[in-house]
């Protein structure tokens, strides 16, 4: 039997479950940024990741949000192979 949780029992999951792991990755990331020189692409990810760190970590206290974006691209990906699919339809040199 499939259980429900509300949004605020999914947070408190995610802090539970989550929080320690992105914690350790958080300080894998500090340790590893002193570790490769500014310009090298290496430290640039790492950069980047550090960045957006914020944005990754919101997850964990709403419960409603997702860590992925892969029902807007399964929603969008259709839309988008149908236009490189049916751009030349109707055109008087396709086909």
């Amino acid at each position: 039997m499939e259980e429900t949780w509300t949004p605020d029992q999914v947070a408190a999951h995610r802090r539970e479950k989550s929080l320690p792991v992105l914690k350790r990755i958080a300080q894998s990331l500090a340790e590893d940024a002193e570790l490769y020189l500014p310009k090298t692409g290496m430290a640039d990810a790492i950069g980047y990741a550090r960045l957006q760190w914020s944005k990754l970590i919101a997850y964990v206290e709403h419960g409603q949000a997702r860590i992925d974006n892969n029902l807007t691209e399964q929603a969008i990906r259709p839309p988008k192979l149908g236009m490189k699919n049916w751009l030349l339809i109707g055109h008087p040199s396709a086909g």
